[in-house]
């Protein structure tokens, strides 16, 4: 009997002991997969939906893709009564290339390197032909624990030749990530800007917290997925100069496949709000934007509609 009971209890520890180990390596193997957002990011999905659909222009835009990986995009705004046609070309042994010509004169060329190796990323691109032409050469590197980039920028304005720096990068590890940046301003041989995040993700949420402005204020956001149809959103802003103080608080809803509203308001009063409807023949995306100060009427203080042609 006793022999049996011994040799139960140990076959039981090895079986304990062989579902613990393969917990801790799962759970080892997906910690290891995780990689940080780069910097700029942090808070980025709060950004987003604050942000986006949020536009008072009137603008259009036409989309046509080819089946060899070739974009061609043209668009305008009737505010500015500017137009504008954009190229975009994606090879998988290299990368991207996409040019720009507006009406205006503006001409933008972006060329991104991401087959060089694994995780890097280079990034070349020019703007401003001619009259105060800029340039910018980036390099980004992600891999598990680590998102790091580095840049530098040549800016030409009048017979001026501005050079600067910059650099931030990212650690993290099971969904959590901190991170900082720094940016130094050759001409002016002075640091020009710095700045630290932190930021916890997980699949149904996603808080935040960052400074802007040398350190001089403080964005807290947090973000939460209710279900596959419903987002709500909240940032706090504080100037910690001037000790100003800013909530907003917004949401997304999908009404269905082809619909969905936005609203965000802040505490002075200012509701945005915004309504995006698609259609499937012709392929059309059209989105409508109002935002109103209800401190003093229902009145809208501006807005702006778009209208998306095309496979966007």
């Amino acid at each position: 009997f006793f022999i049996f009971s011994f040799l139960d209890f140990r076959w039981k520890t090895q079986q304990l002991s062989f579902s613990l180990s393969l917990s801790l390596s799962s759970l080892a193997e997906a910690s290891m997969s995780f990689t940080p957002p780069q910097f700029k990011d942090i808070g980025k999905s709060l950004t987003d939906l604050f942000k986006k659909q949020f536009s008072y222009e009137k603008k259009w835009k036409i989309v046509t893709k080819a089946a060899n990986n070739v974009s061609l995009e043209s668009g305008g705004n009737a505010d500015e009564t500017s137009s504008y046609v954009n190229v975009k070309v994606a090879r998988s042994d290299f990368g991207k290339f996409e040019a720009e010509l507006g009406t205006d004169g503006t001409t933008k060329v972006k060329a991104v390197a991401n087959q060089l190796s694994d995780g890097v990323v280079v990034t070349a691109e020019c703007s401003g032909w001619g009259a105060d032409p800029t340039g910018k050469l980036s390099a980004d590197y992600a891999k598990d624990f680590l998102n790091a980039t580095a840049a530098v920028k040549v800016a030409k304005k009048g017979d001026a030749l501005n050079t600067s720096v910059e650099a931030a990068a990212s650690v993290g590890f099971d969904g959590l990530s901190v991170g900082g940046s720094v940016g130094y301003d050759a001409a002016q041989g002075e640091v020009s800007d710095y700045n630290t995040g932190l930021q916890y993700q997980q699949d149904d949420f996603t808080a935040a917290i960052k400074t802007q402005d040398q350190l001089d204020t403080v964005v807290a956001s947090y973000i939460h997925k209710v279900d596959s149809d419903t987002t709500l959103g909240a940032r706090f802003t504080y100037d910690l100069k001037d000790s100003g103080r800013k909530l907003e608080l917004g949401g997304a809803l999908t009404i269905d496949s082809r619909s969905a509203v936005k609203a965000k308001v802040d505490n002075n009063g200012v509701l945005d709000a915004a309504f995006q409807h698609k259609l499937y023949n012709p392929q059309l995306t059209f989105t409508l934007a109002a935002q109103y100060n209800v401190k003093k009427d229902l009145t809208p203080t501006t807005f702006g509609v778009s209208f998306e042609f095309g496979d966007n």
